[in-house]
């Protein structure tokens, strides 16, 4: 895929994040941050927001389309799941869907949301940072080491 030159983005790093995809996970991770910043405006984003968002996102085309993203994928896996254990409509809007998440206690439910945080932020950014450990990625973003996509400010449970 050849995206168009950047100034501020190293466009050949922010397009390496997808080299290596079985799964679906890097895109809705990218288009769920993309969402928030357009249409919330915001520049600081809690990763449990994205991982809902995520969630959100792909729950229309499972459930209603019954697509499925593959054997390997956990995020058609655990979207059913929560369904099950919730019961919580598939034709229910995406605000409706994140309001709903975003608000349970439900600690199964919370697992299975928040599964997707264990890995996916930080091998997005792994063409920045070539063998580097998650920790270490962690302490990179920092300044924006790289010039990398996002930073993390804390780490912490999601």
């Amino acid at each position: 895929m050849q995206l168009p030159l950047n100034g501020k983005l190293p466009i050949n790093l922010f397009a390496s994040s997808f080299n290596k995809t079985t799964s679906t996970y890097k895109y809705y991770w990218l288009i769920s941050i993309l969402e928030i910043v357009v249409e919330e405006n915001k520049n600081e984003i809690p990763v449990r927001d994205i991982l809902i968002k995520m969630i959100c996102n792909a729950w229309y085309p499972i459930h209603y389309f019954k697509l499925s993203f593959g054997i390997l994928d956990l995020l058609n896996q655990n979207s059913k799941e929560i369904q099950r254990i919730t019961d919580f409509p598939i034709d229910s809007s995406k605000n409706d869907l994140f309001s709903f998440l975003n608000n349970n206690k439900d600690r199964n439910i919370n697992a299975l949301i928040n599964h997707f945080g264990r890995y996916v932020p930080y091998r997005f950014l792994s063409p920045w940072f070539s063998n580097k450990t998650d920790k270490e990625i962690f302490a990179l973003s920092q300044d924006y080491s790289n010039d990398c996509f996002y930073r993390f400010i804390s780490k912490k449970n999601y």
